[in-house]
């Protein structure tokens, strides 16, 4: 049964391989990036990462896809709570009604 099911994982593996796109397009720093996908619907997924946006402070950038990530939606950053703050520690958690909520530090350098 485990070398059926093996199997199964490789052939899956070799079929549909995994995409690798450069989803932020960040000339400078991109990082800490956090995937979510909506237990309802698995083909709608979230991305969040710290992005650096030139003459700013690091900001929580985000996209959705709602095709399993064939297609992604513009880049959007969250604003900060004060301008002279700066964001970390990405992080998002799906709520009972399919609602996506973006966590992330805020704190001033």
């Amino acid at each position: 049964m485990r070398s059926i099911f093996f199997l199964v994982l490789l052939f899956a593996g070799v079929l549909a391989p995994a995409q690798n796109i450069n989803l932020s397009q960040g000339l400078y720093f991109d990082g800490e990036p956090y995937l979510s996908a909506d237990p309802g619907n698995p083909r709608h997924m979230v991305v969040a990462w710290m992005g650096f946006i030139p003459f700013q402070q690091v900001a929580i950038r985000t996209m959705a896809s709602f095709d399993g990530g064939k297609t992604w939606s513009q880049a959007t950053s969250n604003p900060h709570s004060s301008q002279a703050f700066t964001s970390a520690d990405p992080s998002m958690a799906w709520d009972a009604s399919g609602n996506i909520n973006n966590i992330h530090k805020n704190f001033l350098l």
